[in-house]
């Protein structure tokens, strides 16, 4: 609605003015995900074009295969809707998706497509629910990064497999 609209276009706005910096360890992480050929998709509560312009203020939007936001689904989380588009687009299997997550209606519907999650506890700490949907819980995006390295690392040096997971969900709040 028209509040949401001035929220929006005020935060554009200062972001323009002030710059807007990828939280500490989210540009390791990318290049970790980008050497490894793993796909990167940004969803984002915020309308598509509105987090495309955040990624550019960022400098990190041509670093991102896929950007999808609110505006593109009919359904807020925690409905499936922005999830299964995102997995619609990339012809991947649900097993083979690894999502970031930081709140727990995104961990809801995750969970509901068994999506295999990362919780980051830098916004919200952990809750019972975050802790029995998720993989694995970690504080910040350097313990995401080492938690893909030893795992994939793991199963690369014993060959079982080049990589475990053919897409990675980031949502745009690590920003």
């Amino acid at each position: 609605g028209p509040l949401n609209s001035k929220i929006e276009r005020e935060l554009s706005q200062y972001l323009n003015y002030k710059g807007i910096e990828p939280k500490e360890g989210f540009l390791e992480l990318l290049e970790y995900l980008h050497q490894k050929e793993i796909p990167i998709a940004i969803i984002s509560t915020h309308r598509t074009k509105d987090a495309a312009q955040y990624l550019k203020l960022a400098k990190i939007y041509h670093k991102v295969h896929f950007i999808i936001g609110s505006d593109a689904v009919s359904s807020p989380l925690p409905s499936t809707d922005i999830l299964e588009t995102t997995l619609n687009h990339f012809h991947v299997k649900n097993n083979e998706v690894l999502l970031i997550s930081s709140f727990a209606a995104l961990n809801e519907a995750a969970s509901k497509m068994r999506f295999n999650i990362i919780y980051c506890e830098d916004l919200v700490e952990a809750d019972t629910y975050e802790k029995e949907t998720s993989y694995k819980i970690v504080h910040n995006l350097f313990e995401v990064l080492n938690t893909l390295f030893i795992k994939l690392g793991n199963m690369i040096r014993i060959s079982l497999i080049d990589k475990i997971y053919n897409l990675l969900i980031i949502m745009i709040l690590f920003l």
